[in-house]
């Protein structure tokens, strides 16, 4: 009984020790585990200062590029804005030409349509001119005519003894007053007396 008490007690004893030994040696590997993961963070650390002084000028690139961006965006914007500008002064310009060309196909209508006129006035008073040379003619045919009627007249009276002494009619030698009835009251050559300014009558 006792020697089974002993027995025991050595079995108890040996499992402690055979305990505490691994601990003794885990402990030191997790120091050591710890102080590599602490030098680790740390040269982590110093890299990524590292990195950030290298981003650094990166950083004033990155802010210069943005400003350049916000400038070429307002430019473009103000480009828009004048070819908008030009895209309406285009319209407006078309919208004018094609008056233009509608004015200008009028005012051809209206230079034709002139030439016409002129040409017509032309032939007109080409034609008025001739007729007045003919009226001018007749005038002076008719004017004749009648000269020659009165001197036959006067000559027919005379030849019967009719003859009034002398002519009445002091432009053209012509008896006036006894021939009213046959010419008009108004002289021997009614309506071809050329006194009053009349002359024949215009058409």
């Amino acid at each position: 009984m006792v020697r089974a008490g002993i027995l025991d007690y050595y079995n108890v004893w040996k499992e402690s020790y055979a305990s505490r030994a691994p601990l003794g040696q885990i402990i030191p590997k997790l120091h050591a585990d710890r102080e590599a993961r602490a030098q680790d963070l740390v040269e982590r650390g110093m890299k990524l200062e590292a990195e950030l002084r290298d981003v650094e000028p990166l950083r004033a690139d990155v802010s210069h590029l943005r400003n350049e961006a916000k400038k070429l965006n307002l430019l473009r914007q103000e480009l828009s804005n004048q070819v908008q500008s030009l895209s309406s002064d285009s319209s407006r310009l078309r919208a004018e030409n094609e008056q233009v060309v509608g004015m200008k196909s009028d005012i051809d209508g209206m230079r034709k349509d002139l030439a016409e006129m002129r040409k017509d006035y032309d032939m007109m008073k080409k034609t008025n001119e001739e007729h007045m040379i003919q009226k001018e003619a007749m005038e002076k045919n008719l004017i004749s005519m009648a000269r020659e009627i009165e001197k036959l007249r006067g000559e027919q009276m005379r030849a019967r003894g009719l003859g009034g002494g002398g002519y009445g009619s002091p432009d053209m030698r012509y008896p006036g007053g006894g021939y009213g009835g046959v010419y008009g009251a108004a002289g021997g050559w009614g309506s071809y007396d050329l006194r009053g300014g009349g002359g024949l009558p215009r058409h």
